[in-house]
């Protein structure tokens, strides 16, 4: 069999597509009222500047850092992407708590103590007899986290009268062993939790 009038073919098709590509790249650029050098344009040249025209959205980034003691970092930045699933795909540790129009709210959580904070957190008891996670340089009224309400009587009578006078004056809390410990114990002494049981952490 001959191979010329597949060879003749083949250079016929080549032929169509390149001059379908050049007739396209040129009329883009009439479009735009830009004058174009033919001689120079390839047909990666012609797809990227296709490409160009994809439509990518500015979206407004809320970023939520939320540490064990109750502080919440707050962060905002902006980022394109082509849909918002893209934009929340580029912040793989965080959730989506929200999203209002172009603007999307996202929230991690931390499972130790803010870096800030690590010297001066306290558990005690605020005038409600609850116990709460505070700053010492907040106080006890001033709390991070309110946990659950203690049963006053239960402390004075099964408590060491020097632990309960530590808690009453506030407990430090080093690291998250510290806060295990105390929210293991004083789960004993709860008057009522309507919320469900506090989360030890691991």
């Amino acid at each position: 069999m001959s191979v010329k009038p597949f060879f003749i073919t083949s250079i016929v098709i080549i032929f169509i597509l390149a001059a379908s590509l050049f007739l396209q790249n040129a009329q883009l650029q009439k479009d735009n009222n830009q004058s174009i050098d033919y001689s120079k344009v390839s047909v990666i040249e012609d797809v990227l500047h296709q490409e160009s025209f994809i439509q990518y959205t500015l979206y407004n980034v809320t970023l939520y850092d939320e540490y064990l003691c109750g502080t919440i970092d707050e962060e905002h930045t902006v980022f394109y992407a082509p849909t918002e699933i893209a934009a929340i795909k580029n912040y793989p540790q965080y959730r989506l708590l929200k999203s209002e129009a172009d603007h999307l709210f996202l929230h991690r959580e931390h499972m130790e103590f803010h870096a800030k904070y690590k010297d001066a957190i306290y558990f005690g008891l605020n005038a409600r007899s609850e116990l709460v996670l505070y700053y010492k340089d907040y106080g006890v009224e001033n709390p991070q986290k309110v946990f659950f309400p203690l049963e006053q009587e239960a402390l004075e009578e099964w408590m060491l009268p020097k632990q309960l006078e530590e808690l009453e004056r506030g407990i430090p809390i080093y690291n998250v062993g510290d806060y295990n410990s105390v929210l293991s114990t004083l789960t004993e002494y709860i008057i009522d939790f309507p919320y469900g049981y506090p989360i030890v952490v691991e």
